[in-house]
């Protein structure tokens, strides 16, 4: 088969002849050479999409980072949300009041408001703290 048919025919006068000579004619999505300035014109085309596409990316990262920036600070305040309602309680810092107990050999800590707050065994410097916690409460057993 030929590469070129009626090339140096008009384009009506080759349809003409093409459709003449033709068993059928068909619709179908083919591939076409482009011309040397064609391509430069795809690759200039090109070119200028990538910059822009580079360009909105860009804008992309920095409206991105505001709005992690943003998030940020609500993210916290959820997870503390949540941290209070699993455990039923909020985490506080602030005085609390440690009584040794002989008797039970305990050691409670309780908060400005009176609540026992935290026990524990009583470790063993503070049991040799026995005579200065008598004389604090002012007894002597």
């Amino acid at each position: 088969m030929e590469k070129e048919m009626f090339k140096n025919v008009s384009s009506v006068k080759r349809r003409e002849q093409l459709e003449a000579m033709a068993d059928g004619v068909e619709e179908m999505t083919y591939m076409q050479e482009l011309s040397t300035s064609e391509i430069e014109f795809h690759r200039d085309r090109f070119a200028q999409k990538s910059i822009e596409i580079s360009k909105i990316n860009d804008d992309l990262k920095k409206y991105k980072d505001q709005v992690k920036e943003k998030l940020a600070p609500v993210r916290v305040e959820m997870t503390e949300s949540l941290q209070c309602i699993k455990l039923k309680a909020v985490q506080v810092t602030g005085k609390v009041y440690k009584i040794v107990k002989q008797d039970e050999q305990m050691t409670g800590y309780y908060d400005e408001n009176g609540q026992l707050i935290k026990t524990r065994p009583m470790t063993s410097d503070e049991k040799q703290l026995t005579i200065a916690s008598s004389a604090r409460t002012g007894t002597n057993d």
